[in-house]
């Protein structure tokens, strides 16, 4: 009798331990599709879904001012629901003429692409290259090289700007010159020196921003004269400069 009554009890436990798990195992279900819902609310929305849910057509706002604007206010999934007329605003801001896709402070802030450098820049269509030089711990001289391989034209700037477009210096870019910087500039960066991976020097460096047709994004950094790290990369580039504004490369507006 005494080992029956323990086999209950035990076979008792067993199956509370069993509903116990279950009820933990549909919890963390439960937790994880909410989280990924929330990922997915998080999400970046398709120029195609924002159109649709406004109901935007093409002959309205065409469908890359559409992404360019979702872009620039880095616009999510969840939008559906925040209540905030974004298609009124995106067609007013068509409408009254209001560039989309020059502000700097939001061109580059897609996902990192996996892609090889030589792979991902046959579809990268702008390029910024940012200059700092400083002595000691001041910013001497800041300044800015944009390339818009899909417009083909070059900007230089020593101010800092939002929109890349409003740079002082600009030039136009052949067909032929598009093709060479997108063959050439793999040779002028080495792949694993990726932003943060080391320091740059408190009297000049550079960060390189890339950015996609699809939004991915790569960057790069280093130092002024960086033979080691950028072999080729200070003269290559003073080059183009030269070329495409018929005259010397100087660190600063100052020189």
């Amino acid at each position: 009798m005494l080992n029956r009554l323990k086999k209950l009890l035990l076979n008792t436990l067993i199956l509370m331990i069993i509903s116990f798990n279950i009820g933990c195992n549909d919890i963390q279900v439960d937790q994880i599709k909410e989280q990924e819902a929330d990922n997915e609310e998080d999400q970046i929305i398709s120029a195609e879904d924002f159109m649709a849910f406004y109901d935007i057509s093409q002959e309205e706002v065409p469908i890359d001012y559409v992404e360019s604007f979702i872009w620039e206010y880095r616009l999510p999934q969840k939008i559906k629901q925040d209540g905030v007329k974004w298609g009124e605003k995106a067609i007013l801001a068509y409408k009254t003429g209001k560039p989309m896709g020059e502000d700097l402070g939001s061109l580059f802030h897609g996902p990192i692409s996996e892609l090889k450098l030589n792979e991902y820049i046959k579809n990268a269509d702008i390029i910024l290259f940012d200059f700092n030089m400083r002595l000691g711990n001041e910013l001497y001289s800041p300044s800015k090289m944009i390339i818009d391989l899909k417009n083909k034209m070059i900007y230089f700037t020593y101010k800092e700007t939002e929109k890349y477009k409003e740079s002082e210096m600009c030039a136009e870019l052949s067909d032929e010159d598009v093709q060479r910087i997108r063959e050439e500039l793999p040779n002028h960066i080495v792949e694993g020196n990726g932003v943060g991976s080391y320091g740059v020097s408190n009297e000049y460096s550079f960060i390189i921003n890339m950015k996609a047709a699809d939004y991915s994004t790569k960057a790069f950094s280093g130092d002024y004269g960086d033979e080691e790290h950028f072999p080729g990369f200070d003269e290559y580039w003073k080059e183009l400069y030269r070329q495409c504004f018929d005259e010397e490369y100087k660190l600063s507006d100052n020189d």
